[in-house]
């Protein structure tokens, strides 16, 4: 009975639903279990939980009754509650459980300094005395000579910017591994202190240390910064002279630094030219990247599935439709391709985020094989051409098909909906989501619901879910509440909103922009001064808009007001006849609060 009770206690605990798991353990203490360990397993699996959703109340509880129960100083549970602890910033009741549990094992101490980095990381900042009372502590505890812990505290003392007791704790170790050698390196180069990064990874070389990818990342990068390309040519030609793979393009992390050791390296591999053409895609550079596509040609080097499967996503992504059935084209011509799944899904969402959902629907239905992807791929389709009905019939076939949705089909599915305003199906979707398919809602299953809402006019409903939620709010979240305001004239949320989104960050001036748009068309003209005056005093000012059309292949651009185009007057008038024609079979432009009520 209480075996079974703990295997439902450690399932509920996986997946995060902590209220069942908490109801479960009642039962476990119930039983009065003979033996301890059913009580550490259940209590281990709890304090998890707890430290992946951050749940500190009830991971203090459990603390507690640790401590009720004597095992505050048990091997097994120490380092579970240092870890959470740690994952929720309470650094110093992580420090006080280690240091009380006098435990001489390494791993609570090694936790507790990897806690305190990254905590340092996240601040932005270090307490540095904070950190050699740890250190002293470690040390009192005889277990400076560890290799882990000892890793810890040079990446401590390292990304605290005391390197010189970074280097002291380094060069007296006994034993160095790989991750020895990366926290001095990357301390002396995040400092900017290249000499002495390269002066170590000099005596790296010389004491034979096997060079990982994150290394050579960094001692690469440095020599580009500092202008030594002699010394890159030269780590080149050592590490293919020992039959090393890693490739020197693909490690760059800047994509200039990147271009330039492209151009310097004179034989590229396949896997050179994948990894520039991934750095273009990454940054939604579609022309660079077709045309180094087609400088493979040029040089003789044949494609393989990586460089189409890198590319295609940067075609639907920027709706490049040319050069995505150039892609296309060529994976029909080559047989070897036709079995990558991979492939077919990025060249079903290519079409699918163009506008083209007939093809890719064929694609679709030619499929034999289908997997979360590529359902995925579809379902966005037509959640974006406010197909929402038939969104959901492919989810349900989905389902039946046993193949599980992730957190991203979810948001595709809930999109649809909100796009579609089906605000019942969108409702059950989203209920199911843990109760059906395992999956926490995240803030983009959140931001779904707000916009459902605000599409659909609920918008008590949206400002309670964007309230009641977990997650802080983005400014997307709290516009789409202003722009349902607006076009359901709707007084009372939409004039007593502004300064919850002083917290917004970046976004708060395009909110801060619509809610003056809101307040001139409900009429409020008090609030609407009150939010001009909050606009200056935050010094939040309108960029103008900007928007780039592709036409023959190439991008112009456009801005709001721009009298310098030479042809901005036929484009006006070109504007003009257009808008007519709107109205002319039923659509309203909202200029006025009129106009915007009729709407």
């Amino acid at each position: 009975m209480i075996a079974s009770l703990v295997t439902s206690l450690k399932e509920s605990a996986t997946q995060n639903h902590l209220f069942k798991a908490f109801y479960t353990f009642s039962l476990i203490i119930q039983q009065k279990p003979h033996h301890v360990h059913f009580l550490l397993q259940s209590l281990a699996s709890l304090i998890e939980s707890c430290s992946q959703i951050k749940a500190i109340p009830q991971g203090k509880q459990l603390h507690a009754f640790i401590v009720s129960f004597g095992f505050q100083k048990s091997p097994f549970l120490v380092p579970k509650l240092v870890t959470f602890y740690s994952a929720s910033n309470l650094l110093n009741d992580a420090y006080l459980v280690t240091e009380t549990s006098n435990i001489i094992h390494p791993l609570p101490w090694n936790l507790l300094v990897s806690g305190y980095v990254k905590s340092g990381l996240a601040k932005e900042e270090f307490d540095l005395g904070f950190g050699r009372e740890v250190h002293g502590s470690i040390v009192n505890s005889g277990l400076e000579w560890n290799l882990f812990v000892d890793n810890a505290l040079v990446s401590m003392y390292a990304k605290c910017g005391a390197l010189d007791v970074a280097r002291k704790v380094f060069d007296e170790m006994r034993v160095r591994d790989g991750v020895s050698w990366n926290s001095i390196i990357s301390g002396y180069v995040s400092n900017g202190m290249w000499s002495e990064a390269f002066g170590v990874f000099d005596r790296m070389r010389n004491e034979n240390v096997e060079v990982d990818v994150v290394i050579w990342n960094m001692v690469a990068s440095g020599y580009l910064k500092t202008g030594d390309y002699k010394r890159v040519l030269k780590l080149i030609s050592q590490l293919r002279a020992s039959g090393d793979q890693c490739d020197p393009v693909a490690v760059i992390t800047d994509l200039n630094r990147a271009r330039l050791m492209f151009q310097l390296v004179e034989n590229k591999s396949v896997i050179t030219w994948n990894s520039m053409i991934s750095g273009f895609a990454i940054w939604d550079d579609c022309e660079n990247a077709a045309f180094l596509f087609r400088e493979m040609f040029v040089s003789r080097v044949e494609p393989n599935y990586v460089t189409i499967a890198s590319v295609l996503p940067l075609c639907a992504r920027v709706a490049n439709l040319n050069h995505g059935k150039e892609f296309h084209a060529y994976i029909i011509k080559h047989e070897e391709f036709k079995d990558y799944l991979l492939l077919w899904n990025s060249v079903i969402d290519m079409y699918a985020r163009s506008g083209k959902i007939s093809i890719a629907r064929k694609l679709f239905d030619f499929l034999t094989e289908k997997n979360e992807v590529t359902y995925t791929s579809i379902i966005a389709g037509y959640g974006i051409q406010g197909d929402g009905k038939t969104a959901i019939e492919l989810f349900e076939n989905m389902i039946r098909s046993n193949v599980k949705p992730d957190h991203v089909t979810m948001v595709a599915v809930l999109s649809a909906c909100s796009h579609s305003a089906l605000v019942d199906q969108g409702q059950t979707l989203f209920e199911r989501m843990s109760s059906v398919y395992n999956l926490i809602p995240k803030l983009e299953h959140f931001s779904c619901m707000v916009d459902l809402y605000g599409r659909s006019g609920l918008l008590r409903k949206a400002e309670e879910t964007i309230r009641r939620m977990p997650y802080h709010p983005t400014p997307a979240m709290w516009a789409t509440v202003v722009g349902g305001c607006r076009i359901y004239g709707n007084k009372e949320i939409g004039s007593q909103q502004p300064r919850d989104c002083w917290n917004c960050g970046r976004g708060m001036q395009v909110i801060m922009c619509w809610w003056q748009i809101c307040m001139l068309i409900l009429g409020v003209g008090k609030r609407l001064a009150e939010v001009r005056v909050l606009m200056r005093e935050l010094g939040v000012n309108k960029v103008p808009g900007c928007a780039w059309v592709d036409v023959g292949g190439g991008f112009i651009q456009f801005l709001v007001a721009d009298t310098n185009n030479n042809k901005v007057f036929e484009l006006y008038e070109l504007l003009d006849g257009l808008n007519e024609q709107l109205k002319e079979v039923g659509y309203i432009m909202c200029d006025d609060k009129d106009e915007a009520m009729e709407a």
